[in-house]
């Protein structure tokens, strides 16, 4: 008998699930390993995954933006430890990549629905108790 075959699929799927049982802590504390010594590189995955911006053009772009928000020009770092203080892709559906901006600059453009005609209004609304 020996071995199964290849296209045993049933077997191959049973022997993963009962293998992933049995070791499944160490394969847990492996990934958490992984994660953690290669931050960087599956952040920029991430992103390329989700808007198709290679790490190269993100800097060109960090660059050309002097390395600060597009928004509010507050100095920018690209990768950092602390959660919200890394900058944001900005982003939509028909343009693609817009620019790079901070946490609040983002947060901001979100919660205004990325609508021009609300953000101009909101404008008007700030200069009229200014």
């Amino acid at each position: 008998m020996g071995r199964p075959r290849i296209r045993d699929a049933q077997y191959w799927k049973d022997y993963g699930v009962t293998y992933y049982q049995t070791h499944k802590e160490s394969i847990k504390k492996d990934k958490r390993k992984y994660r953690e010594n290669n931050k960087i590189k599956l952040s920029n995955a991430e992103r390329f995954r989700r808007y198709g911006i290679s790490e190269n053009e993100l800097y060109l772009l960090f660059n050309k933006q002097n390395k600060s928000c597009a928004i509010c020009r507050k100095p920018l770092v690209l990768y950092s430890p602390i959660k919200g203080v890394s900058a944001h892709v900005d982003h939509d559906s028909e343009y693609g990549v817009r620019g790079i901006l901070c946490h609040s600059c983002n947060i901001g453009i979100g919660n205004l629905q990325h609508d021009p005609f609300i953000i101009r209004a909101a404008e008007r609304y700030l200069h009229h108790y200014v």
